[in-house]
């Protein structure tokens, strides 16, 4: 019985504009919707250039891994470029890092999108709270369950939804500013005072 050598390995299923939006939710992150109200509260306005310190700072992140990315092509991502680059151990920690990394971040989101959802049941009268359960908990867990569900559908429904998620991300940054534009402009005009205390 002759037995043949079939080369496998994974298929290409993502689209590249579905490739970008993936690059660019990892840039946008959640930090952005979850700490900017402590952090205006701790830097006042002086957050404007915490914000553009993180651009500069993401953007050489996005250029490393460009480079990287067209230098490396293949599949593995960062735990590739650590294995070609440095003795083997270190791939094997850069590995665990990473996974512990998205696995707290991912439990941040679930967590953020748990609270902010379950605020805006309350404020909506939609449902009442008066059981104490807690919402943000529930709400976290049925999110992680339903994205669950969607990567193990395959990674072409993750691309679809992970594009309409970053969608719409883009969509609430963009009307946040401007709707802060509009109340600079119209609502309060003299918001230039608003900055003279600019390091509290």
């Amino acid at each position: 019985m002759k037995i043949e050598n079939e080369s496998s390995g994974l298929v290409r299923s993502l689209s590249l504009s579905q490739a970008i939006m993936i690059g660019v939710a990892s840039m946008i992150g959640g930090a952005i919707f979850v700490l900017v109200g402590p952090g205006i509260s701790a830097a006042g306005p002086a957050l404007i250039i915490a914000f553009l310190l993180n651009g500069v700072i993401t953007l050489f992140t996005a250029l490393t891994y460009a480079e990287l990315g067209s230098a490396l092509p293949a599949t593995g991502g960062g735990y590739k470029w650590v294995r070609e680059g440095l003795p083997r151990p270190n791939s094997y920690l850069s590995g665990w890092m990473a996974w512990f990394a998205h696995t707290i971040a991912g439990s941040l989101y679930a967590v953020a999108f748990g609270t902010f959802f379950g605020h805006l049941l309350e404020s909506a009268e939609i449902i009442d709270n008066s059981t104490g359960i807690p919402l943000e908990k529930l709400f976290a867990v049925i999110a992680i369950i339903i994205f669950a569900f969607v990567n193990i559908r395959g990674s072409s429904h993750t691309g679809k939804v992970g594009s309409a998620i970053t969608f719409t991300q883009l969509a609430i940054i963009a009307v946040l500013i401007i709707a802060a534009l509009a109340a600079m402009t119209f609502t309060n005009p003299n918001w230039p005072t608003n900055f003279r205390d600019f390091f509290p």
